[in-house]
């Protein structure tokens, strides 16, 4: 849960270099907070799209959870 100055945490760094083994760690075995955001309102998932790092960006995708259609 530890964020820097500008709201990143750990997912946010991983996420914005493409790191996604790293990603996988953090989210399957530190089961961290995917829908963090940053002070500027991104989150991890948001930063992958951005720098175009399509795998995680997936990843992270398919674990966002999707609001019901009920």
């Amino acid at each position: 849960g530890a964020k820097d100055a500008s709201g990143w945490t750990s997912l946010h760094a991983c996420a914005v270099n493409g790191f996604l083994e790293l990603v996988k760690l953090l989210v399957e075995k530190g089961k961290v907070d995917i829908s963090v955001q940053s002070k500027g309102g991104n989150t991890a998932l948001d930063l992958a799209t951005k720098r175009g790092w399509a795998d995680v960006a997936e990843y992270l995708d398919e674990l966002t959870p999707r609001p019901s259609t009920d």
